[in-house]
């Protein structure tokens, strides 16, 4: 959930009366159609304490216990202050990307910390950004970022929000266009419908991401390694009808690569039927000794089968053009899932030795939830021969069978 939902549940919690759509789209700065799309994402519950959302004419109200209000609204501003202060670094990390290169003093004028939080949290990136092969380094002439163009939007992806508004006026400041964020959401939708596809919420903020970080780092995109062998051209005119109306409005191209990427986030896209083959081979072959190694029978359920084989081609798509998926859930699949996080992670990793790929946690997550599937329908379908025997007589015996 980004932080302008927090700040949407926080106003309803703080009014004991309804709240209309237009007075929190004016205090969130977006329009009344994203406030109902807010209002689908707010979980049932947060914690422990149960609220639901009424609605009616006059707007929206949060209808929770009155001893829990408080509960509630405190917890939700200790969330939106870790959100902040996470916010903080990342803004950093934008603002010495946006400069060829940028002192501590500049860095602590323009956002406006003071240089020993600024110092504090540059040292906090560089512990973060090691996982990511990315450096930042100090030298005469001020901070800059060093590594592999790949992997310096694979950390922007990962933690760059297009809700923050920090975030975005740095990305529109070092473009010198403002609003261009809302502008391409704008077009991509236009776009979308126009052609008739349905993406999720999710999808379209990814791709609005990925168009924005690459427009951001327009200069390096023929550094970026792309296997040009995935068959991305299905949705390439689309891609390019929304290149085309970004070039119009704001003179700025995204690069052909970026085209490719964009292209295989949207979906849709298939090998080549030699290709598809041999990895539907290799997930068989794999799939045929994990049966042995876990005394599973992975292969003899059809359904498990076709559905894993049709996420993994996704998935090698993606990471062939060096498209991630974020998985949110991640860590509650590993600690909950650890079962089928084992079988997903032997599977990708006997996958990676034949396709030179490599997985990410998050991809396994993924592929972990089609294997913990898997065992929810073995448990639901095994049937156990047992023998019951109870001191108190075979009545006992049946009730407790």
């Amino acid at each position: 959930m980004n932080n302008k939902i927090y700040k949407m549940i926080l106003i309803l919690l703080q009014e004991s009366t309804y709240v209309s759509s237009t007075f929190l789209a004016e205090e969130l700065d977006v329009s009344t159609r994203t406030i109902k799309r807010y209002m689908k994402d707010i979980p049932k519950q947060i914690s422990k304490i149960n609220f639901s959302i009424e609605s009616n004419k006059n707007g929206y109200m949060i209808s929770v216990l009155e001893a829990e209000r408080g509960i509630l609204i405190d917890e939700i501003e200790k969330h939106l202050q870790s959100l902040n202060n996470s916010k903080i670094e990342w803004s950093i990390f934008l603002f010495i990307l946006s400069k060829e290169s940028v002192t501590l003093d500049e860095l602590s004028e323009s956002l406006h910390y003071s240089k020993g939080i600024v110092v504090s949290k540059i040292n906090s990136l560089k512990d973060k950004l090691l996982h990511y092969d990315v450096s930042i380094y100090s030298n005469v002439h001020g901070v800059k970022v060093y590594g592999k163009e790949e992997n310096i939007r694979r950390v922007l992806l990962d933690y760059v929000d297009l809700f923050n508004n920090q975030h975005v006026d740095i990305l529109e400041g070092s473009m010198n266009q403002k609003n261009i964020v809302s502008v391409i959401y704008e077009i991509v939708v236009s776009e979308l419908s126009f052609v008739k596809k349905v993406c999720s919420e999710q999808q379209i903020n990814l791709i609005l991401k990925y168009i924005v970080i690459s427009l951001f780092r327009r200069n390096y995109c023929e550094y970026i390694e792309v296997n040009e062998d995935i068959l991305v051209y299905k949705n390439y005119v689309l891609v390019n009808n929304i290149s085309d109306r970004i070039l119009d409005e704001f003179q700025f191209d995204i690069g052909e690569k970026d085209k490719v990427k964009l292209s295989v986030l949207l979906g849709g896209n298939k090998f080549s039927e030699k290709k598809e083959l041999e990895i539907r081979t290799y997930i068989l072959y794999i799939l045929e000794n994990m049966n042995g190694k876990y005394s599973e029978k992975f292969t003899q359920n059809n359904k498990f089968l076709v559905d894993l084989q049709k996420h993994v081609m996704l998935s090698i798509q993606r990471l062939s053009a060096g498209v991630f998926l974020e998985n949110p859930l991640s860590a509650i699949i590993r600690g909950k899932y650890f079962i089928a996080y084992e079988y997903a992670t032997t599977f990708v990793n006997e996958l990676s030795k034949f396709l030179d790929i490599k997985f990410s946690d998050d991809e396994i997550s993924y592929i972990a939830l089609y294997f913990q599937t898997y065992l929810e329908e073995k448990r639901d379908t095994q049937k156990y021969k047992s023998l019951i025997i109870c001191e108190n007589g075979v009545g006992t015996s049946s009730l407790v069978r």
